[in-house]
């Protein structure tokens, strides 16, 4: 029996929710079949799921990224149309307040989060490969960032930090390219995969170590050397067989 279906076997998981670490501890958030806006958070000890307060808003496909040390932000996501909506999660105070609405309604999307200040919106569905940006410090409005651009990212991106004003984007869908956005000039660049040859690398990133360890939605694991600024194929693969 494979990793997946332990886990499934394990808990009872809403499909299509989102997962996100803040602190070491592991929330999950949203999820289809039907939409639902029930928020738990993951006890490794006894694999348990505790709930917590429930989002605003019921939705699924959207984007949980850890801001600071003490919450979360849930972008953009599906209900029975791509939404707008932006919520904050106090980890401490185990309560949600709204934040600005995107400009456009979008899921899948991918987020980051830079200087401990900036959140980006970065692509997802229905959207034409297109940036907004939340300053966190103000907290007043999404604003659409108008950048050059060589590489489409519109459908279930993935993104994260490698420098203080560039950001790796993961094109997702059936797309094996990357890029590089750059914060100070608002460019995108292609940025080669090296011998990496995964569709759909898109379905969860984590930094360890200074490497981004990259899960791709065919359940292989590559990962990304900040440092050497460089993606490395990695010896874990087929964790998982992915649903048709």
């Amino acid at each position: 029996m494979c990793i997946r279906d332990r886990l499934i076997d394990a808990l009872t998981l809403p499909e299509d929710s989102s997962v996100v670490q803040v602190a070491r501890r592991t929330f999950l958030s949203g999820g289809s079949n039907p939409c639902v806006n029930t928020v738990s958070e993951f006890v490794e000890d006894n694999a348990t799921l505790i709930p917590k307060a429930p989002m605003k808003y019921a939705k699924n496909h959207h984007r949980a990224q850890a801001i600071h040390s003490k919450a979360f932000v849930t972008t953009g996501g599906f209900d029975t149309f791509q939404v707008f909506y932006c919520e904050e999660y106090s980890v401490t105070r185990s309560e949600w307040r709204d934040l600005p609405s995107l400009n456009r309604a979008r899921s899948n999307t991918a987020t980051a989060f830079l200087n401990n200040r900036f959140l980006y919106a970065i692509g997802g569905s229905n959207t034409n490969s297109e940036i907004e940006m939340l300053d966190f410090n103000e907290k007043k409005a999404w604003i659409p960032v108008v950048f050059t651009n060589e590489l489409a990212f519109n459908n279930s991106p993935a993104a994260f930090p490698i420098s203080d004003h560039e950001i790796i984007i993961l094109c997702g869908g059936n797309t094996a390219s990357s890029g590089i956005f750059n914060t100070r000039n608002n460019t995108v660049k292609n940025f080669p995969l090296g011998n990496i040859v995964d569709h759909y690398m898109y379905n969860a990133v984590s930094i360890i170590d200074k490497k981004a360890y990259i899960i791709s939605y065919n359940g292989n694991i590559h990962f990304y050397d900040i440092e050497e600024k460089k993606y490395i194929e990695h010896p874990y693969s087929n964790l998982y067989t992915p649903k048709d």
